[in-house]
């Protein structure tokens, strides 16, 4: 039943492909360094304007008036603190306006996106999908936490209608992001709640009834020809319709696998397109038979153009938009200038100044980058890892020594990522490395603390972590080797407890200091050492290599979480903070003030900081949802 399609050279080559990035960084202002990409959950095609296309990522909504060819980004308005974009939604009834649900709450766009306004509050994770009457554009509706609110002005007022009674039937799981909300194209005052169990209105929303008898599942599309024609995705079954849900088929061509996304062909509705965490499915016979297209990248959201006949976009899970013009059968990457990367951590190597090391984040896996050109282009080096990494760490004392780490272990590379031998079984997230002995290292992971004395190759538990409460310790967030004093090495739980050790982790003691999110050494002076707080933003400081603690600052940062703490290796009484929604922050006076370092910055969710060892005012950030960025500062 399954036939594998074929696909184009080019495709299998845009796979392994390289990312361009625009021109090198300004000084005083970030810049990005690519790679274009990023994980795209939702996609809405204008029917209005052919060719214009919006884009949904963790960072913000980009737009394309040319097909996908390219892309720019549209957020001025957005709540960008806590983004991550759920549905895109073209009003059919007014040119221009544009609705986009998000982690932050619902938000109007009047003029095709170039300006938005928040609309609708929301909490975060609960918002699922919206939905705009096809025949009066003013009557909106939202899905948040399995409620639905609804407003009949466009979105200046909300009531809610819908408090669910009925509890989701748990045997229809599924992270799907296929429609849950559809207007019925011949009646719109009809619309059907795909919330597990169906809900449906007869009155554009006003009230809602229980559909008992259709099949459980999260995502809903009506063939745009036939509308007594449905599909029901969800939980990894597929069923159809062809007498308005009055009975329903199970089609078991695509069974056992989890639709992220369906589509219909609007041309030919005998072609579905099923998106999945392993790629595209498509059919051309209504869903009977199904065939994988091999080649395609994880599938996020789907988008077939109502203007054109056979085209088609996809939207990937961490790779950007693709486009087809053949009806699926073959994809070209659509992606130029669409920054839209969200990254787990990057690293200058300690060695070549021209080349740089990046972890790209997905919904399935992550993927290990390297750049030979200061970041103009990017491979793949991840090792053979099923579910990718989350880690990628080059030794600052052994040229092209690497360690990358994820669900599938830890690697180890000694050729800059060109070859991977899987060294331990473990995750680790945080590696240490002693100043002077490079075969002396930590990694800190899942299951608390590992050393190893010859260069990473073998591993050894360390056993003797405090067996005070809670006991054992809870997972290792950070360790650190004070860079002048390497007897002690300081690591932080991701409870926040602080543990140290005066004689390289042979003995291990809590430390009475506040729950921290990050710390860092100064690397000129012995025994100074910085922490940041993740309630309030403190900064506390140490004179004594971690043995006692007194605050200097509150409120850096913002007052948004902090994620990550660096400082300034030519001048340490320079500091730098990276937050979750705040960007960047730079403290001169060894962290008493501090001051947003932020212009230039897109997606303010910061996830990591590196500071290139031969030039200090050099810096990289990771954003989530905006790429790879860099800055060069003048003081």
């Amino acid at each position: 039943m399954f036939r594998r399609l074929g696909i184009s050279l080019a495709m299998a080559l845009l796979l392994l492909a390289l990312h361009a990035r625009p021109a090198a960084a300004g000084l005083d202002r970030w810049t990005t360094l690519g790679p274009e990409g990023g994980n795209i959950t939702a996609l809405a095609a204008d029917p209005g304007s052919p060719g214009t296309l919006y884009a949904g990522a963790d960072g913000g909504i980009w737009k394309s008036t040319d097909g996908g060819d390219h892309w720019s980004l549209t957020s001025q308005g957005l709540d960008l603190s806590l983004l991550n974009v759920r549905a895109i939604v073209v009003d059919p009834g007014t040119p221009g306006r544009v609705f986009a649900l998000t982690d932050n709450g619902t938000f109007r766009s009047p003029d095709g996106g170039a300006t938005w306004q928040g609309i609708l509050s929301t909490n975060y994770g609960g918002a699922t999908d919206l939905a705009v009457s096809p025949v009066d554009p003013d009557v909106v509706l939202v899905v948040v936490d399995r409620h639905i609110l609804r407003s009949d002005d466009g979105g200046e007022h909300w009531v809610l209608v819908l408090v669910p009674f009925v509890p989701a039937r748990t045997a229809a799981a599924s992270s799907s992001t296929a429609r849950s909300l559809v207007f019925d194209p011949v009646d719109p005052s009809i619309v059907y709640a795909a919330l597990d169990p169906i809900f449906f209105s007869t009155n554009a929303g006003l009230t809602w009834k229980v559909r008992e008898t259709w099949p459980a599942g999260t995502g809903l599309i009506f063939d745009p020809i036939d509308p007594r024609t449905l599909y029901r995705a969800g939980g990894g079954t597929l069923f159809k319709s062809t007498d308005a849900g009055a009975t329903w088929n199970q089609l078991f061509g695509l069974s056992d696998v989890l639709v992220e996304a369906l589509a219909i062909d609007p041309a030919d509705p005998s072609i579905l397109f099923a998106g999945t965490p392993g790629g595209l499915w498509r059919s051309e016979d209504g869903g009977e038979t199904w065939e994988e297209v091999p080649g395609t990248p994880p599938v996020l959201s789907l988008a077939p153009d109502p203007a054109r006949s056979g085209r088609v976009w996809l939207g990937s899970d961490g790779q950007g938009v693709f486009r087809s013009l053949d009806s699926g059968r073959t994809w070209l990457a659509s992606r130029r200038g669409l920054n839209a990367a969200s990254l787990e951590t990057a690293a200058f190597d300690p060695f070549r100044p021209d080349i740089l090391y990046m972890v790209e984040d997905s919904r399935h896996a992550g993927n290990a980058l390297r750049s030979t050109d200061h970041g103009v282009t990017w491979n793949r080096i991840t090792p053979q890892a099923p579910y990718g990494i989350d880690v990628l760490v080059p030794h600052p004392l052994r040229e092209g020594v690497l360690f990358a780490s994820g669900f599938d272990g830890t690697f180890r590379s000694t050729n800059r990522g060109t070859r991977w031998e899987r060294v331990e079984p473990e995750t680790f997230g945080s590696f240490a490395f002693h100043p002077r002995r490079p075969g002396i290292l930590f990694a800190s992971g899942y299951y608390g603390l590992d050393r190893s004395g010859d260069g990473g190759r073998t591993w050894d538990e360390v056993d003797s972590l405090p067996r005070e409460y809670p006991y054992p310790p809870d997972e290792i967030r950070q360790v650190l080797v004070s860079p002048l004093r390497p007897d002690t090495v300081l690591a932080l739980t991701v409870y926040g407890r602080l543990i140290r050790s005066s004689n390289q982790g042979k003995r291990w003691k809590y430390v009475r200091a506040p729950e921290a999110t990050a710390l860092v050494s100064d690397p000129r002076t012995a025994g100074l050492h910085y922490l940041v707080t993740e309630e309030g933003g403190e900064i506390w400081r140490s004179l004594d290599d971690g043995v006692s603690w007194k605050r200097i600052a509150r409120g850096a940062g913002g007052g948004a979480p902090p994620t990550v703490l660096r400082i300034d290796l030519l001048e340490p009484s320079t500091l730098y903070l990276g937050t979750f929604g705040k960007g960047v922050w730079r403290s001169p006076d060894g962290g008493v003030t501090w001051e947003p370092l932020n212009t230039g910055i897109t997606a303010p969710w910061i996830s990591c900081l590196d500071v290139d060892p031969r030039s200090p005012r050099h810096l990289l950030a990771c954003t989530w949802g905006g790429g790879l960025l860099e800055i060069r500062l003048s003081s």
